[in-house]
């Protein structure tokens, strides 16, 4: 929700800074420069993600969460357990700075904000003349199944390379579950898919039988309303 808001309102102050449509009022096809819409949306995405990106750091490596109403000290976080504060890690490294976002994460977090938002929005821009009732933005609960799928594919690995990049950052003492080495956005992503694959290929494979039950359900209530059925 606090992405969205900021998000929106960055697009709508470039949009008029920049002569363009409101974003939040007209297609970008509708735009007379379709190609300079697509920029001023990516750069208020990438911009929202910087302001948002100490946040989200805070939220995955220095945030317990245990479950409610049970023993906090009988359950480990399912995030990341705080690094214990001893001689070799004085207590001024585990404080979190909330306002700037570290240099080493400047890069893997637009890559993660602006990819996949720019492959769905060129899809919107080449395909929605031949396909005008389809939707292929991820920010519609109409999105269709195989248009889901190929934001899956695109987006988990841009999202592991950054969540090690924060692991990386942070340095906890130890993790719940196991998590590869950070070498750079290229090399991480083709350590990913080239040498682990398991990774990958495990969380494409979660992510597929999750869109596939969702479809299953619209599917079926669609066919119960007597409505078409999205592919």
């Amino acid at each position: 929700m606090l992405f969205e808001s900021i998000e929106t309102w960055l697009s709508s102050l470039l949009a008029a800074t920049f002569a363009l449509p409101d974003p939040t009022l007209f297609d970008m096809l509708d735009s007379p420069t379709p190609g300079l819409s697509l920029a001023a949306a990516l750069t208020a995405t990438a911009i929202t993600s910087l302001i948002l990106a100490p946040l989200d750091l805070y939220r995955i490596t220095y945030l317990p969460q245990t479950p409610p109403f049970s023993d906090p000290s009988a359950n480990l976080p399912r995030k990341i357990i705080l690094p214990v504060s001893s001689a070799r890690q004085p207590p001024a490294k585990t404080t979190p700075n909330t306002l700037i976002i570290p240099q080493s994460l400047v890069v893997p977090t637009i890559l993660h904000a602006i990819i996949p938002n720019y492959l769905s929005s060129l899809f919107t821009l080449t395909l929605r003349p031949y396909f005008p009732r389809v939707t292929f933005s991820p920010a519609h609960y109409s999105l269709p199944f195989l248009a889901s799928f190929l934001d899956l594919g695109v987006r988990l690995p841009f999202e592991s390379v950054l969540r090690r990049a924060q692991i990386a950052h942070s340095k906890p003492e130890r993790t719940i579950v196991k998590v590869g080495p950070y070498k750079g956005v290229v090399a991480t992503m083709w350590d990913m898919i080239a040498v682990e694959r398991g990774s990958v290929f495990r969380g494409w494979r979660i992510g597929f039988w999750g869109l596939m039950m969702v479809w299953v359900l619209k599917t079926t209530d669609a066919l119960g309303k007597g409505e078409d059925v999205e592919f």
